[in-house]
Formats: structure tokens, C-alpha cells, sequence
């Protein structure tokens, strides 16, 4: 670092400057973990904004009178009038020479110390004190550091969720029939007259009783059939071999037979009989009525209506699309970093640090701490040199630091935003054609749907009103004329039965009259036929309940022998074939018995057996 520049201000008191710090000539800081930091030719500013030295304070002489201070040596004694005094520094002169001389430049330009007179004399001072340093040397130094490209890279995710609107147009026709119902009143009065002429047919019933007696002969065929039963015992006997067998069976054999007669009956039967008589006469009657009738009729009209309507409406469509999308960024950002830095040396350390310029050999190591002006002041001046050097190193390291944190952040922040908007941006192009996409597909189809649906209540609704207003006009129209014709006929029909009923009631008398008469006669007349019917029907019955019986007897006879003859054949029968059956066993057995008895040891048996007696055999029917 290349100080003297700072130096000079320092020495010359400009505080609140700015100066800068030459090209290359102190390294910055590592940059990691904070980002490429960019090349830069810019040189910082360092601002001193305080600045405080060290104390320089005079104390005793530090030499004895006769000796003066060598920077070297320590102490030395003064050198008298003649000596050479050019072998020391132009700021010791003062104090090389004795009192009464003073070490001047002579005309051969060498320095030798020479008398002075007078004030010449006092002027020449002949002490050096010792100066000590007190306090500290601090510099508070201020760097700003030339703009730091940084480059950060971010990646953003964004879902972005659209509400999507926009108008669609629709136009839809659609037909509609409509039935309407409707129920009117109307009232009319009408009068009239009429005139009526009766024909009136009247029956009579009469009852008159008569007794009759009548004879009759009825010839009558009958068949009847008849079923018999009959049982036979018959007995048979037959020889086998010198062995005879007898049995019995019986028999039973039944049959049916049908019989017909013919029968002659004659029966006389005598009664009494009520009969009834209905006469019917006619007789005409004529009359005349006038009447008013009011008459109230309800008339229902249902009537059918068909209206096209046309719908033709405009929609707002509206959906929600979402889409994601992930950017990423780069973005590059500069600042100036700026920090500030205090750094103190105290005045042992300010010794410490310059102790290679008091010490010049091991045996001086006591006087170290004495210092004169000269180097008094050049300890300060180090010292507050490195002061400022150290201050500003550390505020420059501040400032570096700062400013690439500073860089850092709004890279990554621009570059966030960045990919953010770009992200966004994305999104929301994915979302609004995917809008777009669900715009084109379904909001046609959505608003002609509506426009039908409209389309389709309008329809309905003006169907309906058509149909009402059409039923309307009918339904009063026709209420009105069934109230009339209603009117009217209450009023014939009142005029017409009153008129009818008086001309009914004259006729009615005249024809019920003549009705009597003649249903009398008719009764009495009835009366004696029925008598003699009754009689004639009385006397066929008993004929023909004589011949069946005549014809049931003719029929049981001959089945009654049939079936004995027939039973009797059957059980011979059986009996003869049973008993040859039974005679051939009996035969053969016995055959048995006589062969064993003439075998040798044959009547030597303890025991004969038995023979056994004939079993009847199971009697046998014949079939008829």
C-alpha cells in the first residue's frame, strides 16, 4: 500500500477527505461463500473521519550540563571551540558545543563549532529534553468500495389459478305445445209456450176365480232298466282211480235288463182357478201452457297451442384454469460496500513496534525508553501510520464484505424476482390457453343449451297463453249457448209437460175407464181356461205315471230270471271241475300210501300218517 500519499494528509491535519488507494496495492478478502465477484479497476475511497496522535511531553534534559544527547551513544561530553561538529545531524548542532559557542558552516563549508557573543548565545539552546509519549494513536478511517458485480441464479415455481370470462353469443329456436284448460260461466233466460195433445193408452188389471172339471186320457210309452242279482248252490261228484270226491259251491251272478211299456191311462180331476184380466184403452186430450225459465251453464274448452320462439342471448362464460410452471434466472447485480474501522496504539506499543529504529546495539537497551524530539516524533508518526493502515485495512475488508453481501442479495433477490415474473408470466400463459382451449370446446355448447332452454320456456310459456286465450273465446262461447239452449228447453220443457200433464190427466180418466171394463171381462174368461187346463194336465200325469210303473215290473222280471239261470249254470259248473280236481289229489295220494306199504319194512313204521282229508277247493265264478 502506498501510504505516503495518506501520510501527507495525515501529517498535514486534512481530516474528512477522500483519497484513494492506489491500484493493486492491498489485497481484498476471499469472496466465497458470497459469488463471482467481477474484475474491477476502480480503486476504493477511504474517508478519514477521525484522527487522534500521540502526546508528546517534554520532561528533564537527558543529559548532565556538559554533555548532550547522541541519538548512538547515549550521553556524550560537548565538544569545545575548533572541534568538528559536521559529523552530527543538522537538528543536534545546538547541542554538540560547549557554552559560548555554536556549531556553525564555515566558508569551507564544513561545521566546527565557533564562539557567539550576546544573544547569539542565549538563542542556542543547550538542553535536549527527554519527550515522552502519552495517550494513543487512533485512526477511525471510512472505505467505499468500487461496485462488485455478483452473479446469482434462482429458481421460482408458480401455480397460477385463472378465472377466466369471457361474452358468447347463442341463438336457438325451439317449438312448444301447450294445453290449456279453461272453465267459463254464462246466464240466459228464454220463454215459451207450447201446446199439447195427449193419446193415452191405460191398462187395468182385474182378478176373477172359476172352477172347472175336466176328464182326460193319455196314452204313455215308458222304458226303465232294471239290475238283479242272484245266488246258486250247486253240488258235483267225481271218481278218480276208485277215489270219489264231492263238493258245493256257489255262485252269484247279476244282470241288467231294460224294459218298455206302453200304457192307457183316463183321468178326470176337477179345480178352481183365479185368473187376472189387464184391459188397455186409449183416449186423446189437448191443453195449453206457457212458462219462463232462466238456466246457468259451465263450459270446460281444452285447447292445444304450438309457438316457435327464437332465443337469441349473450353469456358471460366462465371457468377456472390452474397450470404450473417452474423458471429459473440469472441475474447479476453491483454495489458499493462501505464499512468503517477504529484502530488505537498506545504509546508502549508505539515503542514497541518502532523498537528497531532505538535500538542499535545490546548495550543501549537501557536508554530505549528515552526519547528525544526527533525520534519522539517519529514514534508518533509510525504510530499513527500504522493506525491508519490497520484501520483501514479493516474498514476496507468491512466495506468488501458489505458490499458483496449487498451484491449477493440483490442478485438473488432480482434473480427471484426474475424467475418469478418469468414463472408467473408462464403460468398464466398455460392457465389462459388452457381457458381458452375449455372457451372454445364447451361455451358454444353451454350457451346454445341455455338458448334452448329459453327458447323452449318462452315457447311453452307463449303456447300456454295462446292456448288459455283460445279455450277462453271458446269455452264462453259455448258456455253462452248451452246457457240458451239450456233456457230454452227448461222453458219448452216446463210449457210442454205442464200442457202435456193436463192433457195426459183427461185422457188418462177417459182411458182408464174403458181399461177396467175390459180387463174384467178378460179375468173372468182367463179364470175358466186355466181350470180346464189344470184339470188336462192332472189327468196325463196319472196316465203316465201308470205306464212307467207297468214298464219297471216287465223289466225286473225277466232280469230276475236271467240272473238265477245264469248263477245256476256257473256254480254246477265250478262244482264239477272242483270236485275232478280234488278226486285226482285224493287219488294220487292214496296211490303214494299203498306203494310204500307193500315196500319191504314198510308196516314196520312206528307211526302211519294220516291221509289227509280232502280241502275244499276256492270256489270258481264264471265269468259272464
Amino acid at each position: 500500500m502506498a501510504l505516503s500519499a495518506l501520510l501527507l494528509f495525515l501529517h498535514g491535519q486534512v481530516a474528512d477527505s477522500k483519497f484513494r488507494l492506489a491500484s493493486g496495492g492491498h489485497p481484498t478478502l476471499p469472496i466465497e461463500p458470497f459469488g463471482h465477484a467481477l474484475n474491477s479497476s476502480a480503486a476504493p475511497i477511504f474517508q478519514v473521519l477521525e484522527l487522534q496522535k500521540l502526546s508528546l511531553t517534554l520532561g528533564d534534559c537527558l543529559c548532565k550540563p556538559g554533555e548532550f544527547w547522541h541519538w548512538e551513544r547515549s550521553c556524550i561530553a560537548q565538544v569545545g571551540v575548533g572541534s568538528d561538529c559536521s559529523a552530527f545531524p543538522a537538528e543536534y548542532f545546538p547541542y554538540v558545543c560547549k557554552e559560548g559557542s555554536v556549531c556553525k558552516v564555515g566558508k569551507d563549508d564544513k561545521a566546527s563549532c565557533m564562539p557567539c557573543e550576546g544573544a547569539e548565545c542565549k538563542k542556542v539552546p543547550r538542553c535536549l529534553k527527554e519527550v515522552k509519549l502519552e495517550g494513543k494513536a487512533c485512526a477511525h478511517i471510512e472505505v467505499e468500495t468500487p461496485a462488485t458485480a455478483v452473479r446469482a441464479t434462482a429458481t421460482k415455481t408458480v401455480t397460477e389459478q385463472l378465472n377466466f370470462r369471457k361474452p358468447v353469443n347463442a341463438t336457438a329456436t325451439e317449438k312448444a305445445t301447450e294445453v290449456a284448460v279453461v272453465t267459463k260461466d254464462a246466464s240466459a233466460n228464454r220463454t215459451f209456450q207450447a201446446t199439447a195433445r195427449s193419446q193415452v193408452r191405460e191398462k187395468s188389471a182385474a182378478s176373477a176365480t172359476a172352477a172347472a172339471k175336466a176328464s182326460a186320457t193319455s196314452v204313455q210309452s215308458e222304458d226303465s232298466t232294471v239290475r238283479e242279482t242272484s245266488r246258486s248252490r250247486a253240488e258235483a261228484v267225481e271218481e278218480v282211480n276208485g277215489v270219489q270226491a264231492t263238493v258245493q259251491k256257489e255262485a252269484e251272478g247279476a244282470a241288467s235288463q231294460t224294459g218298455y211299456a206302453v200304457a192307457t191311462s183316463t183321468a178326470t180331476a176337477q179345480r178352481q182357478a183365479t185368473g187376472r184380466g189387464i184391459g188397455v184403452a186409449e183416449a186423446h186430450g189437448l191443453a195449453d201452457h206457457k212458462a219462463t225459465a232462466s238456466a246457468n251453464r259451465s263450459y270446460t274448452a281444452v285447447e292445444d297451442a304450438t309457438v316457435e320462439h327464437t332465443a337469441r342471448i349473450q353469456l358471460e362464460y366462465e371457468t377456472n384454469a390452474t397450470e404450473s410452471s417452474e423458471a429459473t434466472r440469472t441475474s447479476v447485480s453491483s454495489a458499493h460496500g462501505r464499512g468503517k474501522s477504529q484502530w488505537c496504539i498506545s504509546g508502549p506499543e508505539a515503542i514497541k513496534d518502532a523498537e528497531p529504529l532505538l535500538t542499535v546495539s545490546a548495550s543501549s537497551q537501557r536508554v530505549r525508553e528515552k526519547l528525544d524530539f526527533k525520534v519522539a516524533s517519529e514514534v508518533a508518526a509510525l504510530a499513527l501510520e500504522k493506525a491508519i493502515e490497520q484501520a483501514a485495512l479493516e474498514a476496507l475488508d468491512k466495506a468488501t464484505l458489505q458490499g458483496l453481501k449487498t451484491a449477493q442479495k440483490a442478485a438473488a433477490a432480482e434473480a427471484s424476482k426474475s424467475a418469478f415474473q418469468a414463472a408467473e408470466q408462464s403460468a398464466q400463459e398455460g392457465a389462459l390457453q388452457e381457458a381458452l382451449a375449455k372457451y372454445k370446446k364447451e361455451a358454444k355448447d353451454w350457451a346454445a343449451k341455455i338458448a334452448a332452454d329459453q327458447a323452449k320456456s318462452q315457447a311453452k310459456i307463449l303456447a300456454k297463453e295462446a292456448a288459455a286465450k283460445e279455450a277462453a273465446e271458446i269455452a264462453q262461447t259455448k258456455a253462452l249457448k248451452e246457457a240458451t239452449r239450456a233456457a230454452e228447453a227448461d222453458a219448452r220443457k216446463q210449457a210442454e209437460d205442464l200442457a202435456q200433464s193436463k192433457a195426459d190427466a183427461e185422457a188418462r180418466t177417459k182411458a182408464l175407464q174403458a181399461a177396467k171394463k175390459q180387463a174384467a171381462e178378460y179375468a173372468a174368461d182367463q179364470a175358466a181356461q186355466q181350470a180346464q187346463d189344470s184339470a188336462l194336465k192332472a189327468a196325463k200325469a196319472k196316465a203316465a205315471e201308470r205306464a212307467s210303473e207297468k214298464a219297471e215290473a216287465k223289466a225286473r222280471l225277466k232280469v230276475a230270471r236271467k240272473v238265477s239261470q245264469e248263477a245256476a249254470e256257473e256254480a254246477k259248473a265250478n262244482a264239477a271241475e272242483e270236485a275232478k280236481r280234488k278226486a285226482a289229489e285224493q287219488a294220487e295220494t292214496v296211490g303214494q300210501q299203498m306203494s310204500r306199504m307193500t315196500q319191504p319194512g314198510g308196516l314196520g313204521a312206528k307211526e302211519t300218517e294220516p291221509i289227509p282229508e280232502p280241502t275244499a277247493a276256492p270256489a270258481l265264478r264264471k265269468q259272464s
